[in-house]
C-alpha cells in the first residue's frame, strides 16, 4: 500500500456466541480483508477508498455462518481497536440433492455431507480416498498400492450380480460414466483432490431417485471450489513423501529351500540347486517418493468472481518401473448478471497423465522365483531358464526372473481429460420464486498407449526378437439439463420448491489396437471400433416445508436407455420421503440440551443397467481372430459368428425403504443418527442356463435373480472440548448390512483362483451372501494338524468331488466403522483417522497356489514355495486341497490410516499470510489375525497383491 495514500488500521479480537476465540474469521471492508487467527486476533490496513462516503462499513464472518457488523467513521493514519462477538445466527450447511441443493435440516433423504475440513489427510491421489472411512454404509477399496490404484466404492452393500455396482459419481452437476479409458488407472485420477469444496453421499432410493437408472448404486455429487467477490487470495500447497514396502510374503530363503529338499528330494534335486540367497521380493521393491505441488487464485476480476488453480504431482510406485505423473489445472467462473437474476457457472477441469506401468507378473514370480538362483549371469545378463547358450526359455517354464519382466518391458500410456459445464440460472420476472436452469455438460477422454517387450524380453520362441502393440481410445460424455426451479415462502416457516424438467446424455467411444511381432512381421492391423448410446429421461421433485417441522419430497423420473429394447426402454423410478422435527414440537422445547430432533421415513424404486453390454438385444457378429482362418484350396478366408443375445432383457430395480433418527444435543456439539433400511433388488441379470439349438449359446444373461440388502447405519460427532487454547473432537459411524440372494434360477460359480484351469473359489446362489466361498472342508487330526489331500465327504457318497463342496462366508463385512478424531492445541494440531472391518473372510490363492511339495519341481525345474508348506506338507495340487477351507480366513481388520501434526506458523511472523506446517503418515498400523499381506481384499481372493506402502509425508500450506 502506497504511503501517499489515506490510511487507518483496525484491530482486534473476534470471539464467538461462546466466549472462545473465532479462529479463521473473516473480517471485510470494502474491498479489503484478513483473516482471524487462532487466537481470533485480527488486524485490516484499509483506505478511503474501502468506504461509502466516509463510513466504514464492518463484517465479521465465522467459519459457521455466524456474524457481527459495524459502522463508523473512516480517521486517516489511526490505528483503532475493534473487538466483536459473534452473533448466534447460524447458517445452514448447504447440501447437494441433485437439480439443487436443500439446507441441511430439511433433507428428508439418507445423505452424508463430507466438507474440505472432514477430508482425509495425508497424501490422497484420488477423490475417492478423501471420503474412506468419513460415512457410515460407505465402503471405500483401493485395488492395491500402485500410485493412482483404482478404488471400489460400495454403499449399504453390493447392488449387482453381473452390472456395475459403483456409485454414480456427479462432478459439477455432470454425471460421468462409470468407467475409464484404457491406459488410466482410475477414473477419478483426473480431478485434483486439492480442487474439492465438498461431497455429498446419496445413499437411500429417495435420495438418489432424481437420477433414476443412474443412481441404483448410489450417487456421489462432487462439488469444487469455487471463486468468491473481494481481493485476491491466493494458496499454495506443497509436499513431498516417501513411501516403503510395510511387509513382505513369506517364503522360504534360499538356505530353507536347500534344507527342506535336502529333507524330501533327491540327491540329484539337491545337487541341481543355486548356492545364492536371493530375496526376490526385495528385489522388485524400492522406497519411492513423490511430490505434489498445488497453486490457485481466488477472488473478483471485473466484476467477475473466479478461482484458478493448477497442481503438479508425480507418484513413483514401490514396484520398480512403476510411475504416475499428472498435470492439472481448473478454471471457474460464476458472474451474475441482470441485477443477479441470471446466475452464470463456468467450469472447466483439466488434466494431463502420463502413467508407466510395471508388470505385476512380476509380483508372483517374485513369490515362486528359486532364491538360490542369482539375480544376473557372469556377462550381465538375467538368470532365467533357458536353454544353453540362450535367451530362450524352455518351451514348460512359466517361471521367470521377476527383474527381467520389469526392466525388458516398456509400458506406457497418455490420458488427457477435460471435464466442463455452463449452466444458467435465470430468475423469470413474472413468477416470484421461477428460475430456468439449463446445464450443458462436456466429459470428454482420450488416450494413447503402447507395450513394447524387448528381445531380450524371456520367451519360449525360439525366433522371439521383441513385439509391439499400441492401442488408443477416445470418450466423450455430453449432457443437457433443462429445468424449471420453483422456491417460494409462505408465511414465515412454509416454503415449496419444485423442480421439472429434461435431461439428454449422450455417451460416445471408440477404440482402435494395433500390434506387430517382430520375428516373423506377422501384423495385426490397426482396428478401430465405434460404440455408442444414449439416456433420455423427464424428472419432477417436489419438496414442501410446514412450520419448519413438517417435511416431504416427493420425486418422479422416467428414463429410457439405448441399451434395452425399445418394448422395455422406459422405466419409471418413483420416491416420497417424509420428515418430522420433533424438536420444534412444545413437548421438546423445553428441553434446553436438546437442539436437534428429526425423524424421517422413505421409500423408492431405482434401477439399473450401468455396465450391461451396449445392444446385448440384438443378434450381432464377431469377426474371427487375427491369424484365424479357414482354407479352402490355396485361399484363406475370414469368418464371423453369432453371438449370444437377449431381446427380453430389462431394468434391474432396486426398491428401498429406511427410517431414521437426527439427533443433536448440547448446542449440536454432539450430533448424529441412526437409520435402518432395506433394500430389495429384483431382477437382477446373471447368466442362465438355456436348451441348446434356442441360442447361439447354452448360457445366457437373463433377469433372473433378486436379493437383498438390509441393515442399520450409526453416526455421532462430538466436541468434546471447544476451549480458548484446546479443541478436541471425534466422529464415530458403524454400519452393519446383510447380504441374501434370494432368488437365482441357476447357481453360477465366480472367482477365478490361480491354480489348475478354470477354478473358481466362489458361488452365487439362493440363500446366501452374493460371491461366497464355495470350498472343501478340510479334515485334521487329533493334534489339529491337517491331513494331506482329506476333506470330508459332505454327502456320504464315498466319492470326494464337486458336490461335497459347501457355501460358507462372504468377502464384504459384515460390520464397517470409522473412527476419527481432531485435536488443536493453540498452534498446534493433530488428527487420526481409521477404520474396522469386521466378519469379511478372504481366500489367501497366494498360499493355496505355493504350498505344496510337488510345486518345488514342478514341470522338473526348482521353484521357491510358501513358508506354510512348513506347517501342512500337502504333498500335490488336487482340486480338494486348492479349494480347502484351510486356506479361507478371517479377514477382520482395525486400520488407523492417517496421522497428521500441523504447525500453523504465528500471523505476526508474516504480514498478511498464514502458514501451517505439517507431518503426516499414512499405512501406519493394522491389527488382524489375516496371515496374509494385507486383509483388506476386494473381492476376497488374495493373489498377486500389490502391497499398500506405509507413506511419510512432510508438507507447508501457505495463503496470502
Amino acid at each position: 500500500m502506497s504511503f501517499l495514500q489515506a490510511q487507518m488500521i483496525i484491530e482486534g479480537t473476534i470471539t464467538d456466541g461462546s466466549g472462545f476465540p473465532a479462529s479463521n474469521a473473516l473480517v471485510t471492508i470494502g474491498n479489503a480483508e484478513a483473516e482471524a487467527d487462532f487466537d481470533g486476533y485480527y488486524n485490516i490496513e484499509i483506505t478511503e477508498a474501502d468506504t461509502e462516503n466516509g463510513q466504514v462499513n464492518l463484517s465479521a464472518m465465522g467459519i459457521d455462518g455466524s456474524e457481527a457488523t459495524d459502522t463508523f467513521a473512516f480517521e486517516n493514519g489511526v490505528t483503532v481497536t475493534k473487538d466483536y462477538e459473534l452473533g448466534a445466527i447460524v447458517l445452514q450447511q448447504v447440501v447437494a440433492i441433485g437439480y439443487g441443493t436443500v439446507q441441511k435440516d430439511d433433507l428428508t433423504g439418507a445423505v452424508d455431507l463430507i466438507t474440505e475440513e472432514d477430508f482425509n489427510k495425508g497424501p490422497v491421489v484420488s477423490a475417492q480416498q478423501l471420503i474412506q472411512g468419513k460415512a457410515a454404509g460407505v465402503q471405500v477399496t483401493s485395488g492395491g498400492g500402485g500410485p493412482g490404484e483404482g478404488q471400489s466404492i460400495r454403499i449399504r452393500g453390493i447392488g449387482s450380480l453381473s452390472l456395475n455396482a459403483e456409485p454414480l459419481i456427479v462432478i459439477d452437476g455432470v454425471p460421468v460414466s462409470e468407467s475409464g479409458v484404457g491406459g488410466s488407472r482410475n477414473i477419478l485420477n483426473s480431478i485434483n483432490p486439492n480442487d474439492i469444496a465438498s461431497i455429498s453421499v446419496l445413499k437411500d432410493a429417495s435420495a438418489t431417485a432424481i437420477y433414476g437408472s443412474r443412481g441404483g448404486n448410489g450417487v456421489i455429487i462432487i462439488e469444487t471450489k469455487k471463486g468468491k467477490s473481494g481481493a485476491l487470495k491466493y494458496q499454495l500447497s506443497s509436499q513431498i513423501s516417501y513411501s516403503e514396502v510395510k511387509d513382505y510374503i513369506d517364503v522360504l530363503s534360499g538356505d530353507q529351500l536347500r534344507d527342506l529338499i535336502g529333507q524330501v528330494g533327491t540327491d540329484a534335486q539337491l545337487a541341481s540347486l543355486g548356492t545364492a540367497n536371493t530375496d526376490w521380493q526385495k528385489e522388485i521393491y524400492k522406497n519411492a517418493f513423490s511430490i505434489d505441488n498445488n497453486l490457485s487464485v481466488m477472488g473478483g476480476a471485473y466484476g467477475v468472481p473466479f478461482r484458478a488453480s493448477v497442481g503438479y504431482a508425480k507418484n513413483e510406485g514401490i514396484l520398480r518401473t512403476d510411475e504416475m505423473d499428472r498435470y492439472t489445472g481448473a478454471l471457474s467462473l460464476t458472474p451474475k448478471l441482470f441485477d443477479d437474476n441470471l446466475k452464470i457457472e463456468l467450469n472447466a477441469k483439466g488434466s494431463y497423465i502420463e502413467n508407466q506401468f510395471a508388470d505385476r507378473g512380476a509380483i508372483g514370480q517374485a513369490v515362486s522365483f528359486d532364491p538360490t538362483r542369482p539375480i544376473r549371469n557372469a556377462d550381465g545378463s538375467f538368470w532365467n531358464w533357458t536353454y544353453d547358450n540362450s535367451n530362450t526359455l524352455l518351451s514348460s517354464v512359466v517361471n521367470t526372473n521377476p527383474l527381467s519382466l520389469l526392466e525388458y518391458k516398456d509400458n506406457t500410456a497418455e490420458v488427457r481429460r477435460l471435464i466442463s459445464n455452463a449452466k444458467f440460472d435465470y430468475s423469470l420476472p413474472f413468477v416470484e420464486g421461477l428460475s430456468a436452469v439449463v446445464n450443458l455438460g462436456y466429459d470428454v477422454t482420450n488416450s494413447h498407449g503402447r507395450v513394447r517387450n524387448s528381445d531380450l524380453f524371456p520367451s519360449p520362441d525360439v525366433n522371439w526378437a521383441g513385439d509391439f502393440s499400441k492401442y488408443s481410445e477416445a470418450r466423450i460424455n455430453k449432457l443437457l439439463d433443462a429445468y424449471f426451479a420453483y422456491d417460494k415462502d409462505f408465511g414465515e416457516n412454509n416454503n415449496l420448491q419444485f423442480t421439472t424438467g429434461y435431461s439428454y446424455q449422450n455417451f460416445y467411444g471408440r477404440n482402435t489396437n494395433y500390434y506387430i511381432r517382430y520375428s516373423d512381421m506377422n501384423e495385426n492391423p490397426e482396428r478401430t471400433v465405434p460404440w455408442q448410446s444414449n439416456l433420455q429421461s423427464f424428472f419432477g421433485r417436489a419438496i414442501i416445508d410446514i412450520n419448519n417441522k413438517y417435511m416431504l419430497t416427493a420425486t418422479l423420473r422416467a428414463d429410457a436407455s439405448s441399451k434395452l429394447n425399445p418394448d422395455d426402454r422406459w422405466g419409471y423410478f418413483p420416491s416420497v420421503s417424509v420428515a418430522w422435527n420433533l424438536d420444534e414440537e412444545n413437548i421438546f422445547a423445553d428441553i434446553p440440551w436438546l437442539n436437534t430432533l428429526k425423524l424421517r421415513a422413505g421409500y423408492g424404486s431405482v434401477g439399473n443397467v450401468n455396465g450391461l453390454q451396449d445392444y446385448k438385444f440384438l443378434l450381432s457378429y464377431t469377426r474371427n481372430t487375427d491369424g484365424a482362418y479357414y482354407q479352402f484350396g490355396d485361399t484363406f478366408f475370414s469368418t464371423i459368428r453369432p453371438n449370444v443375445y437377449n431381446p427380453n432383457l430389462k431394468w434391474e430395480i432396486s426398491n428401498t425403504a429406511n427410517i431414521a433418527l437426527d439427533y443433536g444435543l448440547f448446542n449440536n456439539r454432539l450430533n448424529g443418527y441412526i437409520d435402518f433400511y432395506i433394500r430389495k433388488s429384483k431382477d437382477l441379470i446373471a447368466p442362465t442356463v438355456i436348451d441348446v439349438f434356442t441360442n447361439f449359446g447354452n448360457i445366457v444373461d437373463t433377469n433372473f435373480g433378486d436379493m437383498e440388502n438390509k441393515g442399520v447405519e450409526f453416526s455421532l460427532n462430538y466436541d468434546l472440548i471447544k476451549a480458548e487454547e484446546f479443541d478436541w473432537s471425534i466422529a464415530y459411524n458403524i454400519n452393519y448390512n446383510d447380504n441374501e440372494i434370494t432368488k437365482l434360477n441357476t447357481p453360477t460359480e465366480t472367482g477365478g483362483i490361480s491354480g489348475g484351469t478354470g477354478n473358481n473359489i466362489q458361488s452365487q446362489q439362493e440363500g446366501y451372501a452374493a460371491n461366497s466361498f464355495y470350498v472343501y472342508q478340510q479334515l485334521y487330526d487329533e493334534n489339529g494338524m491337517t491331513i494331506d489331500n482329506a476333506v470330508v465327504d459332505r454327502n456320504g457318497d464315498g466319492v470326494i468331488n464337486n458336490s461335497d463342496r459347501y457355501l460358507t462366508k462372504s468377502p464384504f463385512a459384515d460390520v464397517t466403522m470409522g473412527i476419527n478424531t481432531n485435536m488443536r492445541y493453540k498452534n498446534f494440531d493433530f488428527s487420526l483417522a481409521s477404520r474396522a472391518s469386521l466378519g469379511n473372510y478372504v481366500y489367501n490363492n497366494t498360499v493355496s497356489a505355493n504350498s505344496y511339495l510337488g510345486r518345488l519341481f514342478e514341470n522338473g525345474i526348482s521353484r521357491n514355495v510358501h513358508a506354510d508348506i512348513l506347517n501342512t506338507n500337502f504333498s500335490a495340487m488336487t482340486e480338494p486341497v486348492l479349494m480347502s477351507d484351510y486356506y479361507l480366513e478371517d479377514a477382520s481388520f482395525y486400520k488407523i490410516d492417517n496421522i497428521t501434526i500441523g504447525y500453523s506458523l504465528p500471523e505476526q511472523l508474516f504480514n498478511n499470510l498464514d502458514m501451517r506446517i505439517f507431518g503426516s503418515v499414512n499405512n501406519v498400523a493394522t491389527i488382524t489375525d489375516y496371515s496374509g499381506l494385507d486383509p483388506e481384499v476386494f473381492g476376497g481372493i488374495d493373489n498377486n497383491f500389490y502391497p499398500r506402502p506405509r507413506v511419510w509425508s512432510f508438507g507447508v500450506n501457505i495463503n496470502f
